[in-house]
Formats: C-alpha cells, sequence, structure tokens
C-alpha cells in the first residue's frame, strides 16, 4: 500500500490523474477541466525536458551539508543500496542494479584514498529465494574489487532504516563519524537520516550535477524517459525531505 500511495502522488502517475481529473471534469466545469488537463500536460512535458530535470536535480543537491567546522573525521564507509538486476527471464537469479555499483565503485575509491573500513546497508529482499541487496553488495565488493566489507547490514528497506540499522551495528563499536555513499540527489535525505541516527555524517557523492558544464542545445527541450526519470527523483527525494521533517525527525 505505501509504495502504491508513494507512485500515485509522484510523476508521472500524479500528473496522469491531473489529466485525467481535468478531462472528466470539462462536462461539468468546462474551463476548469480544460485549464486541469492543460496544467498536466504541460507539466509532463516540462519534466520530461533535460533542462527541467537537471534544474531539479540540481535544486535538490544544494541541500547537501558538510558537517561543522571542527566535527571528528570519518571512521568508516557507508555504502547505500539501491535496488536489484534480474538475471534470468525465468528464474529468481539477480545481482546489484547499475545504481548500487555507482554507489559500491565510489565508495571502492573512497577506501582506497583513506583505507576506511565499508559498510553496505540494504534488505529488501521480496522472496526468501532472494538474497538482500546487503549481501550481494558485499559478494560484488569481493568479486570485482578485491575488498572485503567489514559489516554487511541486510534487514534495511528504506533510507531511515539504512541509517538507524547502521547505527545499531557501529555505534556500540565506538564509530559515530562515516562517509555516507550514495547518489547526489539522494544525499541530502541520507545525511539527515544518518545524523538523526546518531552519526557525524560526511557527504561522499557518487557523481553531481553540474550546471556549469550544460552546454545549450535542442536536446535540452526534448521530451525523453531518462529526463522524466530524474525529474521523478528529484521530487521523491522533496518529498521524503519533507516527510522526515515532519513525521520523523521533528
Amino acid at each position: 500500500m505505501y509504495d502504491m500511495i508513494k507512485e500515485l502522488v509522484l510523476p508521472p502517475a500524479n500528473l496522469f490523474i491531473l489529466i485525467l481529473v481535468g478531462l472528466l471534469l470539462r462536462r461539468w466545469k468546462r474551463r476548469l477541466g480544460t485549464s486541469l488537463a492543460v496544467l498536466g500536460f504541460v507539466s509532463m512535458y516540462l519534466l520530461s525536458t533535460g533542462f527541467v530535470a537537471t534544474r531539479l536535480l540540481a535544486l535538490v543537491e544544494r541541500g547537501i551539508e558538510a558537517p561543522p567546522a571542527g566535527a571528528p573525521p570519518p571512521q568508516a564507509i557507508a555504502i547505500l543500496s539501491a535496488g536489484y538486476l534480474d538475471l534470468s527471464r525465468d528464474s529468481d537469479a539477480v545481482t546489484i542494479d547499475s545504481m548500487t555499483l555507482d554507489r559500491l565503485r565510489f565508495g571502492v575509491e573512497l577506501y582506497r584514498r583513506t583505507g576506511l573500513p565499508i559498510l553496505v546497508t540494504g534488505g529488501g529482499n521480496p522472496t526468501p529465494d532472494i538474497p538482500p541487496v546487503g549481501r550481494l553488495m558485499s559478494e560484488s565488493l569481493h568479486r570485482d574489487f578485491g575488498i572485503d566489507a567489514t559489516w554487511v547490514e541486510e534487514r534495511s528497506a528504506t533510507t531511515h532504516e539504512n541509517a538507524t540499522m547502521s547505527a545499531r551495528i557501529l555505534l556500540p563499536l565506538g564509530i559515530r563519524s562515516v562517509y555516507v555513499v550514495t547518489q547526489s540527489w539522494h544525499l541530502p535525505r541520507a545525511l539527515a537520516a544518518f545524523r538523526a541516527a546518531g552519526f557525524t555524517a560526511w557527504p561522499a557523492a557518487a557523481g553531481y550535477t553540474n550546471l556549469g558544464k550544460e552546454e545549450w542545445r535542442l536536446e535540452l527541450f526534448l521530451p525523453s524517459a531518462k529526463s522524466l526519470l530524474r525529474s521523478y527523483y528529484a521530487f521523491h527525494e522533496m518529498i521524503g525531505l519533507v516527510w522526515y521533517k515532519l513525521f520523523l525527525f521533528h
């Protein structure tokens, strides 16, 4: 139920609902219905363009906050999971998806620079036959990078649980300061979660949205599924931050 509600309030589902309501209303309130439908269509177009999607992500990334001056240096690296990638059409064979792999790759670079121990965090196994994402991350670290994770957290299903369940592992060991590795647009919410769990959390983004390198070209204003997905991520994080402030970290 939670996942369904979440998808309905995010684009593009919320825009389809707006368009549908507008079209239905035209039978009774033509001007209002037409206005809502046009608003839905125009919003769908705008969110599907690279020009708008890039700026939304950059706006989210402005919320990335570094620890205060004099904060204790990181003692560990926490790499957050994203999701699964199906390996076969006819079986439950899975591995980590490309977003999780990006986070692992950046976490490995950070490990090689700092030598800090790594924690991988992620559960979300949909069936008993599919291992938790955290376990798959640990296996990928060993197999693909020759590095062993020091801790594997494999019960969390949300960013908030990534933080709280990582805290149960690390805080009793005296580890209170960590790098948080995830996509840049996910960092404001991830940092908020880890800080609320008792950590001094340092941002470690697997890439940033750099408007300064953007070239003005026609493709920026052409709709694409990729840009709509990026807008989806931006709204997901904005709404998530509001939810955290209202219900979790107030």
